[in-house]
């Protein structure tokens, strides 16, 4: 029998060969093969130990990345280090000169008054677009309002107008006006007929619209001045219009300190002159009346830039207007 052991670390697989005698071969009784002849009819049986152990390699890899860490953190930590040299450097070499400083604080003190005037060009914009949105919504709600005159007093003209349209509607509704009422009242409320006053040889006819009652216009008149109620009904209507059209800009007066006075009757003439040039009533209907059409080329802006003149503002403001020079864009 022999034992062959392979090189190598630790011991290894083992070999144990039993071979028997071949017949008629020489030297066959002291069991050796001669050199050159296969041996034959041997059956080894293998028997393996356990594997090499491989701890002592994980150690090596260990060590390994361990190493190659160490020397990436140190050259991370080296760049950093010349990342924040290069910054101090950078931040040294802006340092300005006494006449540098000069040239820029001349500069600041050059351009103050206008810095100054672009932060109040922006606060009065700011402000400007404030108001502007506070009128309109206040105008809004104001449109939707539903109070009416309370108690009319009767009419001594009777409870309608003469001709084809007796309470007005048609012509209301022709200019989109369906929620406006036309009320027969002679009282106190009525501040066009109350105003007109009584004698024993006056015949009184007048009509009112009032802002507590926002969508009713108020009419009466005494028997023999019917050939005038339709003008006076239109006229009426006109202020309805104006005051559905301008009513922000009688708050932006108000803002501005400017009072009704000082435009009231610029407000009578574009009623009465609105019913002349868009309704087809005849101008000498108002010729003796507190509101003649005496405006020369009327037109439907006219009253904005009466009251544009007198410094209130009617228009939306727009950020453009209160640039304090113009934009300049590469």
């Amino acid at each position: 029998m022999s034992d062959q052991r392979p090189s190598g670390d630790g011991p290894g697989p083992e070999f144990f060969s039993a071979p028997g005698p071949v017949a008629g071969a020489p030297d066959a009784a002291a069991g050796v093969v001669p050199s050159g002849e296969a041996e034959t009819s041997v059956d080894p049986v293998a028997v393996w130990g356990p594997p090499p152990p491989r701890r002592r390699r994980w150690v090596w890899v260990s060590l390994t990345i361990l190493a190659i860490v160490l020397v990436l953190g140190a050259a991370g930590a080296f760049t950093a280090r010349l990342l924040l040299d290069a910054r101090a450097e950078a931040l040294a070499a802006r340092t300005v000169s006494a006449a540098q400083q000069s040239v820029v604080d001349a500069e600041f003190a050059r351009i103050a008054e206008t810095t100054a005037r672009i932060g109040d060009q922006a606060t009065a914009y700011r402000d400007a677009r404030a108001s502007w949105d506070a009128e309109q919504e206040q105008a809004a709600q104001w449109r939707t309002g539903t109070t009416a005159p309370p108690d009319p007093v009767p009419n001594p003209g009777g409870t309608a107008m003469p001709g084809g349209d007796p309470t007005g509607r048609a012509f209301l509704d022709s200019i989109g006006a369906p929620q406006v009422q036309l009320v027969f009242d002679a009282g106190t409320d009525n501040c066009g007929y109350e105003a007109g006053g009584s004698g024993p040889y006056m015949l009184v006819l007048g009509g009112c619209f009032d802002t507590r009652f926002p969508n009713s216009v108020m009419l009466a008149w005494e028997p023999g001045t019917e050939g005038r109620v339709w003008a006076i009904f239109v006229h009426e209507v006109m202020h309805w219009y104006q005051y559905q059209t301008f009513y922000p800009a009688f708050l932006a007066a108000q803002r501005v300190g400017v009072d009704g006075d000082a435009y009231g009757a610029q407000l009578e003439s574009d009623a009465s002159c609105r019913a002349v040039y868009q309704h087809g009533i005849p101008a000498w209907q108002y010729a003796n009346s507190s509101a003649p059409c005496d405006v020369d080329g009327w037109y439907d802006g006219w009253f904005l830039d009466h009251l544009a003149s007198l410094g209130v503002p009617v228009t939306e403001p727009v950020a453009e207007a209160y640039e304090v020079s113009p934009v300049v864009r590469p």
